[in-house]
């Protein structure tokens, strides 16, 4: 239980043991051994978390044995006031406790985003972005979300609240203007641009207006085949090296109000498949294939690398 965001499951533990449980659990007050400490912290030595749980069991204990009032409890109440002496809960709790962060599921499901509902591109973000989550990311998501049923901005939630940086640059190129519009100075760090991601000219323009160099792509937009390969041609290059691109909603590949089709050669999926022979310089998906490092591919989502 000592790794992070597993104290949870031991106070869940404590919950539900036979001394939760118990006839004098009821009469306990538990108001300095609840989650605050178990729940939101992890401590970063195992000496010292075996300390403090000592500590808060110690307590507990004495309180126990101080209200059932038997001889048994005396005894034990002695031998807690020993151990209670020679801790200092507080600061080894202040020196040694750093904060549990959520990860990305946790902020996702709290912000209500369909990427860990309907879709489950949690696997593929918890892969690769926990190493950027602190550092002054240069991030793009193209589209706002202004056609979902449960309204836009939870992409923008999400990521406004999983990178931590201060110095962090948060991009969105959304098509429906009046939309953008009333997002565009809702947060410090976020920049909200209008535009059509087919559209070549508006693509270079959003790069030379914002310098490029990005760290993360995420193409969230219309869903159509010609959107979403030539959003990938023309902003794959902006990415900085190392960077990363994410592609999510394939499964419109399959969708023939999208453009696409099993084994419809100007399908979405076609492309990427005619990527792995350009590799050996081989068919017609050329364009950017000498930029990738690699292609890492999950359920409607993949994952492109930038050399």
């Amino acid at each position: 239980y000592q790794e992070r965001g597993h104290l949870k499951k031991l106070y869940q533990k404590i919950q539900s043991s036979d001394f939760a449980k118990s006839p004098h659990h009821s009469r306990i007050d538990t108001a300095n051994f609840q989650a605050p400490v178990t729940m939101k912290y992890f401590l970063k030595d195992k000496a010292k978390l075996a300390t403090v749980l000592l500590w808060y069991f110690c307590k507990l204990t004495e309180v126990a044995a101080t209200r059932s009032g038997n001889l048994r409890g005396e005894n034990i109440n002695e031998e807690v006031h020993r151990q209670l002496s020679l801790i200092d809960p507080k600061t080894v709790i202040k020196k040694n406790l750093v904060p549990i962060e959520r990860d990305f599921l946790e902020i996702a499901e709290e912000v209500g985003t369909d990427k860990v509902t309907t879709h489950k591109y949690n696997f593929a973000y918890e892969n690769y972005l926990p190493d950027l989550r602190h550092s002054p990311v240069r991030f793009v998501e193209i589209g706002l979300g202004c056609n979902m049923n449960y309204g836009p901005g939870k992409s923008l939630d999400l990521w406004d609240q999983y990178f931590t940086h201060i110095d962090t640059k948060i991009f969105f190129l959304e098509y429906d203007a009046a939309c953008a519009e009333k997002w565009k100075v809702t947060r410090p760090r976020v920049t909200v641009e209008v535009g059509d991601q087919a559209n070549v000219d508006v693509l270079q323009s959003f790069v030379e207006k914002y310098g490029g160099d990005f760290d993360v792509i995420v193409d969230d937009g219309g869903h159509t085949m010609v959107q979403q390969i030539t959003s990938l041609i023309h902003l794959f290059p902006s990415l900085r090296s190392g960077g990363l691109y994410f592609l999510e909603d394939l499964q419109t590949s399959y969708m023939q109000p999208f453009g696409g089709g099993y084994l419809n050669e100007k399908s979405t999926i076609e492309y990427i498949k005619a990527m792995m022979d350009g590799f050996y310089k081989m068919g017609p998906a050329t364009e950017i294939i000498d930029q990738v490092r690699n292609i890492d591919c999950y359920h409607e989502i993949c994952v492109f690398v930038k050399k």
